[in-house]
């Protein structure tokens, strides 16, 4: 099958049909995007075909006998019509109708040798130009190479294309001789006999068979085809998944070191507002004590009286003023105490819930590994059983058939030796149910014992 052209690809319908989607343009189609072009190849040979000179020269022994020539036409003219039906029946089957119309051409080729060879007449000569097809095949390599040029995978099957060419030659010499054909049935008179029906009906039936392969063919390659997509699909959720669970752990140690970077900016934010904002009141501070003293120098000097009272209130102001600076630098240091002990709880916690969050995931881990290793256990633990049950129906089975033969045995000595051989019936049978209980109650010990080994386990699980 041609490889599809880019942006194209096969999809199926619910119900199981194929059709080709362009995601580059959105067109869809049922038909494979290289059929169009490969039609008007064939259209296109035809009209040149047509329009060529044909000369045909034919040789006849009689009016009442059917010469080879029209023989052979009748043939190419039944199975151009039966290819032009397949044709129309279906699009998809292009390249059948051009493979039963070269199977026509083999076909005829094979019966004109026949008939040349048993003497029945001479060879025909259908009058086709040898430079026709020639010319034809440049033609057709023309749009070939196109073709190359704009699809980069269309170049990938060369052999393809030369038997598509070769194909499209076929169909075109077949129509040519189905205008010959219809030439000498206007002409002359047609007579077909028994032995040219049965050659026409193998010829229908290897047309069938062709038709039937192609098709077969192509369901094939679009069933591998599909499988192809599928496994692309699954590689590429795959894929995805990957890389989702890549960008979500480069996401968290993102998170992480934005908010690590973002409480150590804020620390520093803190400890040079701090450092500002106590600066500033140092100064304040300070130029409200040049200024005092400068007052009191100024008021000592103005009143000398008033000095011992100045220096009291000068005091009590220096008092107070200290008293007021000592309270903020304390409301300060709380307020930043509070916003620190705040910001390293709230680092602390998201320390914590990551932590808590890796303890969950280990646990989580853990239990799945420990749930995957408990039911391998009780999978082997049944496979045990089911093999110690078999192994103890078998041994049943042994015993009753052992059993059944000592009576057998024994009735038929119970007409001489009746009661001896009740007493050894009731020893061989006290024997046997012994050899039961003591195998049945083996068996369910060591079931007891797989169970409870099990059970432990069972409750390990829970536990965790």
């Amino acid at each position: 099958m041609k490889p599809l052209p880019s942006g194209w690809k096969a999809c199926q319908e619910e119900n199981g049909e194929l059709y080709y989607f362009n995601f580059d343009t959105g067109k869809s189609s049922w038909d494979h995007p290289y059929d169009e072009i490969y039609k008007t190849r064939v259209i296109q040979a035809r009209e040149k075909k047509s329009l060529a000179t044909i000369i045909i020269d034919t040789h006849s022994k009689g009016k009442n006998t059917l010469s080879i020539s029209e023989l052979s036409s009748e043939k190419n003219l039944y199975n151009v019509q039966m290819s032009g039906k397949n044709e129309a029946g279906d699009n998809h089957c292009d390249s059948q109708g051009m493979n039963s119309g070269s199977d026509v051409e083999l076909d005829n080729s094979e019966n004109d040798n026949g008939h040349s060879s048993n003497g029945f007449q001479k060879d025909v000569d259908f009058g086709i130009d040898p430079q026709l097809s020639a010319r034809i095949h440049e033609d057709e390599n023309e749009p070939l190479a196109v073709i190359a040029t704009s699809h980069p995978m269309s170049s990938a099957d060369p052999i393809e294309d030369n038997e598509r060419v070769k194909f499209a030659n076929l169909a075109a010499q077949a129509a040519e001789r189905r205008l010959s054909a219809n030439k000498l049935t206007n002409d002359e008179p047609i007579l077909i006999t028994p032995r040219e029906d049965i050659e026409l009906t193998k010829l229908r039936k290897r047309l069938e068979q062709s038709a039937n392969d192609e098709k077969l063919q192509l369901l094939e390659d679009n069933r591998i085809y599909i499988e192809k997509l599928k496994t692309e699909l699954q590689l590429a959720k795959e894929q995805e998944e990957r890389t989702l669970r890549d960008k979500m752990k480069s996401d968290l140690t993102l998170i992480e070191k934005n908010l690590q970077e973002n409480l150590s900016r804020e620390k520093k934010l803190l400890m040079t507002r701090q450092q500002n904002e106590l600066n500033t009141m140092k100064q304040n501070i300070e130029k409200e004590k040049q200024e005092l003293q400068k007052k009191l120098r100024a008021d000592m000097l103005s009143d000398l009286n008033l000095e011992q009272q100045d220096n009291v209130n000068m005091q009590i102001r220096l008092l107070q003023i200290k008293h007021e600076f000592e309270e903020k630098l304390r409301n300060a240091e709380n307020r930043y105490k509070s916003e620190i002990e705040d910001l390293t709880r709230r680092f602390e916690k998201i320390k914590i819930d990551k932590d808590t969050l890796d303890k969950r995931l280990k646990e989580k881990n853990d239990f799945c590994s420990t749930m995957q290793r408990t039911m391998e256990q009780l999978r082997g633990e049944k496979l045990s059983l089911e093999r110690k049950l078999h192994d103890t129906e078998a041994e049943l089975k042994t015993i009753d058939s052992s059993q059944r033969q000592v009576q057998s045995s024994h009735t038929r000595k119970s007409s001489t030796k009746h009661i001896d051989n009740d007493d050894d019936n009731s020893n061989v049978d006290q024997t046997i149910s012994n050899n039961k209980n003591t195998f049945l109650n083996n068996n369910d010990n060591d079931d007891d014992e797989g169970l409870s080994d099990t059970d432990s386990d069972i409750i390990e699980m829970q536990q965790t």
